[in-house]
């Protein structure tokens, strides 16, 4: 059900919140017993000898807090995603549908996961992400073999390195941690996490703010800001850096906590520059990724999608830049064990299979199987590649049919827990109304005030108008539903619809989504049309 494990982080109800209909959103998330993962460990505040000022200016209860030489520390924020298994993985849709700039940042779907599970009993898998960029101050505790004093001017971006100093500072702080504070960073199925620069896609999820945002808000220029861009992102301009290179920490973060993903020094990123073609990256690899924009974009080109690539090597030397720094993420690796490698198998081939009608896998004669049984059985060593070959698509076309299946369930219950919220609200108000006519009109009245009590019944009367009109829709949509999908697959998608039904800002949906869920499954076994009870069910939740 939804209501397990719940992260109370509600969702608005505001026009930017309406459920992703299309698909982008909604997940929650159960671990398995078997591949729960250990949580980092938090530095403890005797080992940590600087100032919070240095490490962590604007504390959040839910940081994590990683040690560093000379008595420092580095913090990180948790970026869940809403999958369940490992071989799972998050459908998400990146860049900007503006055609200026279309082969550097046009749209993509791509996918993303988490490499830890989180601790038994919890639910999602996760990744961590620096919440600020790495500082002058800890750059040089770890590379320079000296403890430097604390100090304000430190507290800057470390900039002028070149991807390959990134790169080595990623590797020593794995280094120390695994060998002064190994218990500090966490482990996923017995294996340690390490460190190293975000890919494209973590780095994004992360910066348009993850699950704290709905997906309307995802896909805007610029994450959710409640003030001006300037008390968010540092960018070029005297109302802003004014030229200037500022100390991390500053301005207001992202929903996801973190600081100056937009602005300041711009972000290096692990993987390849790639340019855009038409929905897919173009073959071609070049330069390194760099990523968020500096100080010295101006505010109207200061966007999520900005991406720009840069050689590695430049006039001869390695590339550095005045502009650009780096942030780290805590990852783990994909193949953990003998154990994790047979639980992987076993979910790909099952992902593969063919899907009926009903959702339900096919037999050991569904297309996919004997395609390989003729693929073994064929003499001709041609005919035998292009039956796998054709076996191996059927696969992918399966893969991609589960997936939007899967979407097409969880919007369908979070637009079923949005229409219940609406039905609650509008009972409440329509009994609010009724109350107040009840104990304050009377005919004897003067008729200043029965012309009151009318219009507020014209006013319930239009109501229970809208309400009834809700209603339908709400009952509309749990028929279809059921009669469209099996119950198990849709038990199995709410267990992964809560998380993200939790993670935004604004009225909880989550009990109104168990409440539909409910009303759903109870439809689905006795096959009741029961338009009140749904009506009552709803307002109970919204007393």
């Amino acid at each position: 059900m939804f209501s397990k494990s719940r992260i109370s982080r509600p969702v608005s109800l505001g026009v930017a919140h309406l459920p992703c209909i299309g698909g982008v959103c909604l997940m929650m998330l159960a671990g398995l017993a078997s591949t729960v993962g250990q949580p980092a460990h938090a530095a403890s505040k005797s080992e940590i000898k600087w100032e919070a000022a240095y490490f962590n200016p604007q504390p959040l209860p839910d940081d994590v807090v990683l040690p560093m030489p000379c008595g420092g520390a580095m913090t990180f924020r948790k970026v869940l995603i809403p999958v369940e298994h490992p071989m799972d993985d998050y459908p998400v849709t990146l860049g900007s549908d503006a055609d200026e700039w279309g082969f550097l940042e046009s749209t993509r779907d791509t996918h993303i996961a988490g490499s830890f599970a989180q601790s038994q009993g919890e639910l999602g898998r996760y990744y961590l992400l620096g919440k600020y960029e790495v500082s002058e101050l800890q750059y040089e505790a770890l590379m320079t073999g000296a403890c430097p004093a604390p100090a304000t001017r430190l507290r800057r971006p470390r900039t002028s390195i070149s991807w390959f100093d990134a790169v080595d500072f990623a590797d020593r702080y794995s280094q120390w941690l695994l060998g002064h504070h190994p218990d500090a960073l966490p482990r996923e199925d017995g294996m340690s996490g390490f460190l190293r620069l975000p890919t494209e896609v973590e780095w994004s999820f992360a910066a348009r703010g993850g699950l704290m945002v709905s997906p309307s808000e995802f896909q805007e220029r610029v994450f959710p800001m409640a003030g001006p861009m300037s008390q968010y992102v540092w960018f070029a301009g005297p109302q802003s850096s004014n030229g200037t290179l500022r100390p991390a920490g500053v301005l207001e973060p992202n929903p996801l906590g973190l600081h100056d993903v937009l602005g300041n020094a711009d972000e290096m990123m692990f993987e390849p520059f790639q340019m855009r073609t038409h929905g897919r990256a173009h073959g071609q690899s070049g330069g390194y990724v760099v990523r968020g924009a500096s100080y010295l974009t101006p505010q109207e080109a200061v966007r999520s999608a900005w991406r720009v690539e840069q050689p590695y090597y430049r006039d001869g030397k390695r590339n550095v830049l005045p502009t650009t720094g780096f942030r780290l993420a805590v990852v783990a690796p994909a193949v953990t064990s003998a154990a994790r490698v047979q639980a992987l198998e076993s979910q790909w081939v099952e992902r593969g299979r063919d899907q009926a009608d009903t959702g339900q896998a096919l037999a050991e004669d569904g297309a996919s199987e004997r395609l390989e049984r003729l693929a073994m059985q064929a003499e001709n060593e041609k005919v035998r590649q292009e039956l796998n070959q054709l076996r191996d698509q059927l696969r992918a076309a399966n893969q991609l049919q589960r997936e939007q299946r899967e979407r097409a369930m969880r919007s369908s219950l979070q637009l079923g827990g949005f229409l219940c919220a609406q039905i609650g609200q509008l009972a409440r108000e329509v009994g609010r109304r009724e109350d107040f006519i009840r104990m304050s009109c009377d005919p004897v009245q003067p008729r200043s005030s029965q012309q009151t009590c009318a219009n507020i019944q014209s006013v319930i009367d239009q109501t229970e108008v809208s309400l009834n009109t809700i209603v339908g829709l709400y009952s509309d949509t749990i028929v279809e539903l059921g009669s469209i999908y099996p119950e198990q697959e849709l038990a199995e998608q709410a267990r992964v619809a809560g998380q993200s039904l939790r993670s935004r800002k604004g009225i909880n949906l989550e009990p109104f989504a168990d409440t539909y869920l409910g009303d759903l499954t109870g439809y689905m076994r006795n096959r009741k049309v029961q338009r009140q009870q749904w009506l009552e069910s709803c307002s109970a939740v919204a007393q």
